[in-house]
């Protein structure tokens, strides 16, 4: 069986609150440690979110993949990903 907390904690930070946010689970967890938000996550979505977001969240980190990936990837927290590192 996998564990939805040890999957959750593949996420950056930003990623996991960003999926919780759009959950609409975020409050009172943005200033928490990144192990709180993690917990948080993995009580309250199923593994096959976690899962997916994952997934999606590897293939578009920055500095992890060559460009042509980035036009799959969505903004975090309203901001486009390419903006984030100028």
């Amino acid at each position: 069986m996998i564990d939805s907390l040890a999957v959750a904690k593949l996420l950056w930070r930003d990623e996991a609150l960003s999926l919780l946010t759009e959950m609409g689970k975020e409050s009172g967890v943005r200033s928490k440690p990144r192990a709180f938000i993690y917990e948080r996550l993995a009580a309250v979505a199923d593994l096959s979110v976690i899962r997916q977001r994952v997934c999606r969240q590897m293939k578009c980190r920055q500095k992890w993949l060559a460009p042509v990936f980035l036009d799959e990837c969505p903004t975090v927290n309203g901001q486009d990903r390419l903006s984030r590192l100028e």
